[in-house]
């Protein structure tokens, strides 16, 4: 047989075999989930929905009260919904159609309430007994609204909210909450509670009942103490008792092995309890703005684990003071550390952040400092050091900040400080008495050392 005319065979057999087998058709219907978890809303919101198939999404269409309302068709798939037709609390059932190119379609609902009038001053308990409908809810996302000024709602109904927040008002209009009810524990599902400036002296014994919740944050609220059983809140990843009127370091706090994040700064604590090593999991600790006394504990030389170490202290009770940080508090009681920074303190090789700024610490800057090799920022201005700048220093070479203002040092400027290759920021060694200092000074870019002889650099 002739060869070309066998080949023609061939291709006229394999063209008819694929007119006989089709491709299978597409049966899959496309993925699609909500692009939030918001279901308190107000204004103009942005509806979003992710949906993919992997033929390609033809179209998505959006029903309002089981009216369509819009037809998105490309990426990403966005209704900006008005809901400024609609009352205060309403009710609105959402629902939206994905349809791949095959025309097969997935299909989501669910219900959003409108608060259109920006928070919830002035409501009383029957004017939004709507949230009672949010009880099966395992994740209510309230934004952009505030919620909480002058309002009494049982906190009982919302058995399942998930994220709560709630801020302080204006002053002068007396929206502030005093204390918080018993049936704050029916609220199981609680990952993070905010109260931000409010009068709040102490919490309820119930409120240990929240074994759900992940981040507590009571800033500027005047508390005095904790409930007996807070060590119940094992979940606890972030505590920020900033701003308060602790006289002491809560104990119960040392048997949260789950913390990462402690702020307990600008409060009235004198002395960090031995208990404090429990904390294995720790890495951001804040205790500054107290008032301690004395050296800084070796208990915290045990804290292996941390990568900021927060413990500046203070020069005045004027907020005014460009050195102060009070963030609106004021205590005529605060007092720094006097005494020395221990030799252990080279143990916390995972620190980044080391702030011991504006205390009043004696001796020598220990030798150890140059063991914390992941150092980026080391403050340590403002104290009252003997001798000079430890050689070990040039052994940062992660820092790219350091602060030795007005510390008392003396002898030379460490040679080995040469060495710093990420020194981008700052060095600042401001009045000081140092003896001789290396040429590589001329060569920082961000130096400042007022009373520093700086004619090698002529």
């Amino acid at each position: 047989m002739n060869k070309y005319l066998y080949i023609g065979y061939l291709g006229l057999f394999f063209l008819v075999v694929s007119c006989e087998s089709p491709t299978e058709p597409d049966i899959v219907s496309p993925s699609i989930e909500w692009g939030s978890s918001y279901t308190v809303i107000s204004g103009i919101f942005n509806l979003e929905v992710n949906s993919y198939d992997y033929y390609g999404i033809n179209k998505i269409d959006y029903f309002i009260e089981d009216s369509l309302v819009f037809t998105d068709y490309e990426e990403p798939f966005t209704y900006e919904f008005d809901t400024s037709p609609y009352v205060n609390q309403h009710k609105i059932n959402v629902k939206v159609i994905s349809y791949d190119s095959s025309n097969n379609l997935s299909m989501l609902e669910k219900f959003l309430y409108v608060i259109n009038d920006n928070n919830l001053d002035g409501y009383h308990d029957g004017d939004i007994d709507f949230l009672s409908d949010l009880s099966d809810i395992n994740n209510l996302n309230i934004s952009p609204l505030e919620i909480g000024c002058n309002v009494s709602w049982d906190f009982g109904r919302l058995t399942s909210f998930s994220i709560w927040s709630w801020w302080s008002c204006d002053e002068d209009i007396n929206y502030i909450i005093s204390s918080i009810p018993e049936s704050i524990s029916n609220l199981t599902k609680l990952e993070r509670l905010i109260l931000i400036d409010q009068n709040i002296n102490e919490l309820p014994e119930q409120f240990t009942d929240l074994n759900n919740l992940e981040t507590l944050k009571i800033q500027g609220s005047n508390l005095v103490d904790l409930p007996s059983d807070f060590q119940n809140l094992q979940s606890l990843v972030e505590l920020d008792l900033s701003c308060n009127n602790l006289i002491s370091f809560p104990e119960s706090i040392t048997f949260l092995s789950q913390l990462e994040i402690l702020d307990l700064s600008l409060n009235n604590i004198e002395y960090l309890p031995p208990n404090i090593v429990n904390l294995v999991n720790l890495k951001d600790l804040r205790i500054g703005f107290n008032s301690f006394s004395g050296n800084i504990p070796e208990t915290l030389c045990s804290l292996i684990n941390l990568e900021s170490l927060e413990i500046p202290g203070h020069t005045t009770n004027d907020p005014n003071d460009p050195h102060s940080n009070f963030d609106g508090c004021i205590s005529d009681n605060w007092s720094d550390f006097n005494g020395t920074i221990p030799e252990c303190i080279g143990n916390l090789v995972n620190l980044e952040r080391l702030d011991l700024q504006y205390n009043k610490l004696s001796g020598q800057i220990p030798e150890s400092i140059g063991n914390l090799t992941s150092l980026e920022f080391l403050g340590m201005g403002y104290n009252n050091f003997d001798g000079g700048i430890p050689y070990s220093i040039g052994n940062l070479i992660n820092l790219s900040g350091l602060e030795l203002s007005d510390c008392n040092l003396s002898g030379p400027i460490p040679e080995t400080m040469c060495g710093f290759p990420n020194m981008t920021s700052y060095i600042v060694l401001d009045n000081n008495s140092f003896s001789d200092i290396p040429e590589c000074v001329c060569n920082w870019t961000y130096f400042i050392g007022s009373g520093i002889d700086m004619s090698i650099c002529d």
